[in-house]
Formats: C-alpha cells, structure tokens, sequence
C-alpha cells in the first residue's frame, strides 16, 4: 500500500499509527541578559572627561511643561519617589571600572 492509496485498507493502516507513541526530544535554550542597572549610589555612576564630572543618568524637564505638573516631578525627585537610573551592559560597566581614576 502507497501513501495516498484511498483504500479502506488505508485509513485503517493510519488509524494504527495515531496509537503510536513517539518521544519527542526537546532542546531548551536560556538567554542571560549582560545588561545591568545602575544607580546613583553606584561606584560608576560619575562620568569624567577630565574637565567636568556629571552623572550618567537624570532627568529633563522641558519648558513646554505646564508649571503644575513642573513642581510636581520636582517634588517626587526631592522626595526619592521618583529616581534616576542608567544602564549598561557589563563589558561597558567592566570598562568604566578600569578606566575610572
């Protein structure tokens, strides 16, 4: 018997291999991310080009920003409920560790 042979024969051979059992091997593959956050507390949080030190990361505010809503992102600053961060992937960190003076 052919595949595709419409024989009653047929159908009856194909119901016989739907009660096969198969074992299906299955490769999983995890992916670390290399990236990490960093904070103002973080030993590479300043950035120096030998003139000037500034912070990696903070905040702008622009001008267009109603004054309402200006004290308000202010206000959640001052009190560290809204706070910076930057990130980087560990190779920058690792280089930023070596160069830093």
């Amino acid at each position: 018997m052919k595949f595709g042979d419409n024989s009653p024969n047929f159908f009856f051979e194909l119901d016989k291999l739907t009660e096969l059992s198969y074992t299906i091997i299955m490769n999983i593959t995890s992916h670390t991310t290399t990236i990490k956050t960093i904070r103002p507390d973080h030993p590479v949080w300043s950035i120096s080009d030998g003139m000037f030190i500034s912070p990696r990361a903070g905040f702008e505010i622009d001008k267009k920003c109603p004054n309402t809503y200006s004290k308000i992102i202010s206000e959640c600053i001052a009190n560290g409920w809204l706070r910076p961060i930057a990130h980087m992937t560990e190779k920058e960190l690792i280089m930023a560790g070596l160069t830093q003076s």
